[in-house]
């Protein structure tokens, strides 16, 4: 029995409204758990069409993402509706498999597969491919739930996805089992032991971590660190004078280094020995960029310091481009590692880096460079855990829209990768989390001082082997699924429009040709058919 327009249009307004509460802005953890559901149960029982069903479910993603990404893109104004309609298309997919696919299964169990394959294979597909890294990835919502968290370091932020939307499928497969008097309960039971172990298992891996504080004598170095952000970088305030008032900005930028080294000073004399600038701290012309470098490895020697200084060389003349890095100096002032930023480059006009992380012994353990955006690529920070990093340091420059969903995605790279996370930020949320996405220490404001005394831990995961498995897996049973699908509904056709021409050379009047394959579109029951048929 369907139910009414009036229930299904509550199905379609929950499904918006637990969507914008859990991405973008309004990340929660517990809204992504049911919001699926509503949408499946809208497609599998509204009494409009299958195709304005789905087109129902678009235009209600499309106004959700509209406002809950609203001022966390960097594309503003109209661009951003249709940036988000674009966006909207690639996350509405899984519900158009799952409306082709789901109905010819059977209703088995395996059925429920379907639908997180479909979204796990869409995000492999959309997110590592695009210039934008993971941006909306929808593990981002889980940060708060660390246990959860925990699968990360298995299978990546796809494994978790998966894991993600899998329930729905199972409450809207049980749900249509229940309808039609067919028995649920084994797999009902079946899928809340796995989702259940999953969650168990994050508890128990958290449980015997050491504590924050804690750590095992002669098996890991401790470190104080230092992250300043001495006030936000007008960055917008000053490229209008680089060509328009060049001695200006040279004042501008060149008071703002001194602010810096005199803040490091000062964290140094009281103990830093690491020490960590935002993104574009040392903005200036590109003269002006080496004079504060040379001053950054004197005061790095003179103070006994690891100091990371990141920089923004800029060319008056235009004839040279932008150059976004980050540069490490070792306590004897020389210049032990220099990193490129390579993520989002395109947004920034500035030379792209290599699409590779920084790579630095030191005497507390190895230390991985990248630049903000450079952390929103796993696959290639997984390079990190690969070589067994102990430290992925971060500068960053946020905007009130991203902030603090920027540096929640950060620590995501550090429970993948079982790495600390040191992110220092302008204007943003700076943080120190170890790799179980545990917070250690954490800074939100302007003026920024994020101090804290750290084990740097490197722990063995498995994602760095395993990769997007999860993801490739998925992607290749959807496209099976839909090659047996295919032959399938072939078959049946030949056989059943041979049959439906016998019939209608002997009543005369019965025909019904392709339209049993065709439910998906119509909405009309192949057993209704059969029925008349028969009649």
């Amino acid at each position: 029995m369907r139910i009414s327009i009036r229930r299904s249009h509550i199905l379609l307004v929950c499904f918006g409204v637990l969507v914008a509460l859990s991405t973008g802005r309004y990340s929660y953890a517990l809204p992504l758990w049911f919001a699926p559901f509503f949408a499946l149960r809208f497609l599998d029982t509204a009494e409009t069409s299958p195709r304005t069903r789905l087109k129902l479910i678009y235009l209600c993603m499309w106004i959700a993402l509209s406002v809950s990404w609203f001022g966390a893109t960097p594309i503003w104004g109209v661009a951003h509706f249709v940036f988000m309609a674009v966006n909207a298309l690639f996350s509405v997919m899984p519900y158009v498999v799952y409306r082709i696919l789901v109905p010819r299964t059977r209703g088995t169990f395996a059925s429920t597969l379907v639908f997180p394959a479909a979204v796990t294979a869409v995000e492999w597909l959309a997110v590592f491919g695009s210039p934008f890294g993971s941006f909306g990835a929808e593990a981002y919502s889980q940060v708060g739930f660390t246990p959860v968290l925990q699968i990360v370091s298995v299978t990546g932020m796809l494994g978790l996805t998966f894991l993600l939307t899998w329930p729905a499928a199972v409450a809207a497969w049980v749900w249509r089992r229940k309808r039609d008097g067919l028995p649920w309960t084994l797999g009902a039971y079946a899928a809340g032991a796995v989702v259940g172990i999953i969650i168990l298992s994050g508890f128990l891996r958290i449980h015997q971590a050491p504590g924050i504080i804690d750590a095992a004598p002669g098996t890991e170095a401790q470190v104080s660190i230092a992250g300043i952000t001495v006030r936000p970088t007008p960055i917008h305030e000053l490229m209008p004078l680089l060509t328009r008032d060049t001695t200006r900005f040279r004042e501008t930028s060149t008071d703002l280094h001194a602010a810096y080294l005199a803040a490091s000073r000062a964290a140094a004399e009281n103990g830093a020995s690491l020490i960590v600038w935002p993104e574009a701290a040392g903005i200036g012309t590109f003269s002006d960029v080496e004079l504060l470098l040379s001053s950054a490895a004197e005061l790095a020697r003179t103070h006994g310091v690891y100091l990371l200084v990141p920089t923004m060389s800029l060319d008056p003349e235009g004839e040279r481009q932008a150059l976004n890095r980050a540069t490490l100096y070792s306590p004897e002032g020389v210049l032990t590692a220099e990193h490129v930023k390579f993520g989002g480059n395109f947004m920034e006009g500035t030379v792209a880096g290599a699409q590779s992380l920084t790579f630095a012994d030191t005497s507390f353990g190895r230390i991985a460079i990248a630049i903000c955006w450079d952390a929103d690529f796993p696959a290639v920070v997984r390079e990190a855990g690969r070589n067994g990093t102990d430290l992925l340091l971060v500068p960053a420059r946020d905007w009130d829209g991203i902030d603090p969903l920027h540096g929640h995605m950060t620590m995501l790279r550090g429970v993948e990768n079982g790495m600390t996370i040191l992110r220092q930020a302008d204007s943003g949320y700076s943080l120190v989390s170890d790799p179980w996405g545990r917070i250690v220490a954490d800074v939100r404001g302007p003026a920024q001082l994020l101090e804290a005394t750290i084990w740097v831990r490197s722990r063995r995961t498995l994602y760095p082997r395993t990769g997007d498995l999860v993801g490739i897996l998925s992607f290749l049973g959807i496209l099976t699924g839909a090659v047996w699908c295919s032959k399938t509904v072939r078959v049946k056709h030949d056989s059943r429009s041979a049959g439906a021409a016998r019939r209608s050379v002997t009543a005369g009047k019965i025909t019904y040709g392709k339209e049993p394959y065709r439910t998906w579109i119509t909405g009309t029951s192949g057993s209704g058919i059969r029925k008349n048929v028969g009649k």
